[in-house]
């Protein structure tokens, strides 16, 4: 498992801030792969904690949210037809998105995947529709490769 936290806030209102944000994202994420981004670290070496320690560490990153997790949970498990969004006591003030695979198709022969949703609900109430309106875009990125 890997964590990559990366603040989007922080490339609002800047000249060249959706790339950068792009470059920050993937550079992360590669670092996250090769477990050597901050937050690898950080669970790896939570590992040798005793279980108690390791707990409380844990839980105070997911109490401060924002700054150790990030304050939306996002997981994205390809090859997994369907698949639930964990959810726990703390962390994720924003809520959890799971998306599982998208190349299961519907009677119509239109791809359709499983996406689960959890969190405060006045906090999530707005993410179908912005889900969906992101997937509306996918359709014409596809077609052009």
């Amino acid at each position: 498992m890997g964590v990559v936290v990366v603040r989007p806030a922080v490339y609002f209102n800047q000249p060249g801030g959706l790339a950068r944000y792009v470059a920050d994202f993937n550079r992360e994420l590669a670092l996250t792969r090769q477990r050597q981004s901050e937050g690898c670290k950080t669970l790896d070496a939570s590992a040798y904690l005793p279980a108690p320690l390791a707990e409380a560490l844990l839980r105070h990153g997911l109490d401060e949210g924002k700054r150790a997790f990030g304050s939306l949970g996002l997981t994205i498990i390809k090859d997994a037809k369907v698949f639930g969004a964990p959810l726990a006591d703390t962390g994720h003030p924003d809520g959890f998105i799971a998306i599982g695979s998208i190349a299961c198709q519907s009677s119509a022969g239109h791809p359709v995947g499983c996406v689960t949703v959890k969190g405060p609900g006045p906090r999530i109430a707005p993410y179908a529709r912005l889900l969906h309106e992101a997937m509306a875009r996918v359709p014409a990125a596809v077609d052009d490769e």
